[in-house]
């Protein structure tokens, strides 16, 4: 009877642990050039094999929408979007969870999503009529395909103080039964208001850590990266929500640890990949040292060949090399 006990006891603790480790997001994001026609491509296909190699179990997509200068958001629906549909089927095929995170298109209109902000009520009104009208789309697309979780927006920093954004959270679960997240950026998570009206809290963690022109080190990174995560402890106990980096990624840049996404001052090349791999490496290895932290999706993959995958490089064999050691 004894042994029988502690038989059942050993599957139990096996199998929590196993549906505990099905929860951690070792994500990657798959991008596109231009628009997203990639993603429902044989060589999406391939691309989710080969991020599979490095122990990636989710991947992210963001289609997208045009954002114009007076507020106005155009797009396509979904639903007649035949490559968003192939490539969830691709994801199936290759049996992997998918995070869907619709971006705004800002080029030509802002210098970023986080420089997106209005001078009018017009221009405000305008703005959420649009984007709730193309967000709603996107979620009852995502339910649809039983998408398992799916953002609310990405970076819209200087729009989340806006009312209308709990109207909009109302209307998202009303159609979307998964969890829905807002992916905030690194430097503005603490001004977001309705964290607890989602179910995960989403940062961008493109966290400086160390300061411009000064040495770089491994002690300097942990020691940084010690501070943010006091820092975002607080915030996961007082809203009583996960956290999960909803990018990560370091250009292969001298500049990298103090701007990890910007691809100026690429340096010696050694110098700014071995900068690229600690800072890659120590960012992996931290998260699983915190359990209020689930996760991280790296950006970025650009399906087959791309001259610009050059900035994050996630394709070179030293930075995958990186992620293997730490994911597999």
């Amino acid at each position: 009877m004894k042994a029988s006990v502690i038989s059942t006891s050993f599957v139990l603790a096996a199998l929590t642990a196993h549906a505990e480790a099905n929860t951690r997001h070792q994500g990657m994001v798959i991008s596109c050039p231009m628009y997203g026609k990639v993603w429902g491509s044989s060589a999406m296909s391939r691309a989710i094999q080969e991020v599979k190699a490095l122990g990636v179990n989710k991947i992210q997509i963001h289609p997208y929408a045009r954002i114009h200068k007076d507020g106005r958001i155009t797009f396509t629906p979904a639903r007649e979007t035949s490559y968003l549909a192939r490539a969830v089927k691709i994801a199936e095929e290759n049996s992997i969870e998918l995070f869907w995170k619709p971006h705004l298109a800002y080029w030509g209109s802002f210098t970023w999503r986080g420089a997106i902000t209005f001078s009018s009520e017009s221009e405000w009104k305008k703005f959420f009529q649009t984007y709730e009208k193309w967000i709603l789309d996107h979620a009852r697309f995502a339910q649809r395909h039983q998408i398992n979780l799916f953002a609310i927006g990405t970076e819209l920093d200087k729009t989340v103080h806006r009312p209308e954004w709990s109207e909009i959270i109302k209307k998202v679960r009303a159609t979307y039964r998964g969890q829905i997240i807002y992916a905030a950026n690194w430097d503005a998570y603490a001004r977001v208001p309705f964290w607890q009206d989602v179910d995960l809290i989403g940062i961008q963690a493109y966290f400086p850590l160390a300061a411009e022109n000064k040495p770089v080190t491994k002690a300097g990174v942990l020691a940084q990266w010690k501070r943010i995560y006091s820092q975002l402890h607080g915030l996961s106990k007082t809203h009583k929500r996960q956290i999960l980096f909803t990018e990560l990624g370091y250009t292969r840049s001298t500049f990298a640890a103090y701007q990890p996404w910007a691809s100026k001052n690429q340096g010696p090349k050694n110098r700014a990949l071995s900068l690229q791999k600690m800072l890659l490496e120590e960012s992996l290895e931290a998260i699983k040292r915190h359990d209020f932290v689930i996760g991280a999706y790296l950006w970025k993959w650009m399906p087959g060949f791309a001259p610009w995958e050059r900035d994050f490089a996630m394709q070179d064999p030293d930075i995958q090399a990186t992620i293997q050691k730490v994911w597999k």
